[in-house]
This record gives C-alpha cells, sequence and structure tokens, in this order.
C-alpha cells in the first residue's frame, strides 16, 4: 500500500477549504441576484398597477365633468323646448323661433359633450378592474342614449322651428314621429340613472 507524500494531506485540506470559500459567496450572489429579480419584477408590476389605477382614475374625472356640463346643457335644452311647444300653443310665433333656436343650440352642445364624455368612460373602463366593469356600464349606456336623446332633440326642434317660420302644419307630422324617439331615448336615460344610483347607493 502506497502512502501519502508528507504534505499531500495539507494540500488537499487547503483546496477544499479554498473551494468552500468561493462556493459560499458564490452561492450568496446567486440568491442575491435571484430576490434582486423577483424585487425588479414586483416593482414593475407594482408600477403598471399604479399607472392602470391613475389612468383610470384621470380618465373617469374627465368623463364626469364632461358628463355634469352635458347634463346642464340638456337641462337648458328641454327647457327651451318646453317653452317652444308653449309658444306654439298661444301662437306666438316669434317667441317660438327664437326658444326653439335656443334649444338647438343647446341640445347640439350637449350632444357633443356626451360624446366627449363617453370617450373617456371608453378609456377607464379599459383600465378598469371587474370592480368597476358594472358601474361603467351602466354609466357607458346612459351616456349612449343620451347622445341620442340630444340628436332626436335637434331634430324635432328644428321641426318647430320651422313651423314657428312658415305656419305650416306639415312639419307637425314630422315632429310626432321624431319625438316618438326622443321620449323612448328619455325614458332610457331616466331608467340608467336609477340603475346608476341604486348601485351606487344613492337615495334622494
Amino acid at each position: 500500500m502506497r502512502r501519502a507524500k508528507p504534505g499531500k494531506g495539507y494540500l488537499l485540506i487547503i483546496v477544499v477549504a479554498v473551494l468552500a470559500m468561493i462556493a459560499i459567496p458564490s452561492t450568496y450572489l446567486f440568491a442575491s441576484t435571484k430576490l434582486e429579480e423577483v424585487k425588479v419584477v414586483y416593482e414593475k408590476r407594482i408600477q403598471v398597477i399604479t399607472s392602470r389605477a391613475k389612468e383610470f382614475a384621470d380618465n373617469l374625472s374627465i368623463a364626469l365633468t364632461y358628463m355634469d356640463t352635458a347634463r346642464d346643457d340638456l337641462k337648458n335644452a328641454r327647457l327651451n323646448l318646453e317653452k317652444t311647444i308653449f309658444w306654439m300653443d298661444e301662437k306666438e310665433y316669434d317667441r317660438m323661433r327664437n326658444s326653439s333656436f335656443d334649444a338647438i343650440f343647446y341640445f347640439n352642445r350637449s350632444n357633443a359633450l356626451f360624446r366627449k364624455s363617453l370617450s373617456y368612460l371608453l378609456y377607464s373602463k379599459n383600465s378598469s378592474t371587474k370592480e368597476y366593469e358594472k358601474v361603467l356600464d351602466l354609466y357607458i349606456n346612459y351616456t349612449r342614449s343620451a347622445i341620442n336623446l340630444t340628436h332626436y332633440g335637434v331634430l324635432i326642434s328644428r321641426c318647430l322651428e320651422n313651423v314657428s317660420i312658415s305656419r305650416a302644419e306639415e312639419w307637425m307630422e314630422d315632429y310626432e314621429e321624431l319625438k316618438e324617439y326622443y321620449d323612448r331615448y328619455d325614458e332610457e336615460m331616466r331608467s340608467y340613472l336609477i340603475q346608476i344610483k341604486d348601485y351606487c347607493g344613492i337615495r334622494e
């Protein structure tokens, strides 16, 4: 049996010790690198979530701001439409023409603002979570009904304006036909508004 040369045992111990000294920091470095990678991934995810939340809040805020202004204009449009019908019954055609002109103006402006509101509501939905999908759908449907209502509001106001100018009853047939659509979308708006209030727990 051959004997190991003197010093070889010490050399082996030294080599093992050196390898251990290298391996321990390498293992730590590997683990540290992995932890850093995980940290970076989660930081990116948090940034994405934060960015989406901000985008959602910003778009919804803009949408509701446009909607509030559109509703104010719609209120003025309705008022002037009622005045137009009142002056028609009174056969005050000059006043009828003035109020129908104002109704057209407010219906048109309300329509444009509701369209802008709809765009931002759709942007909000793209960056929303499932938690808000239902109420956003209600707002979107409400706004689409408002766009249709204001469109027909313009058309019936123009019919009444023509009545005030020509005193012709032929325009009244068009008015009655268009008013059916106007009333339908008016009812839709009211229905969606009730659903929105119920969802949000608003009681008047």
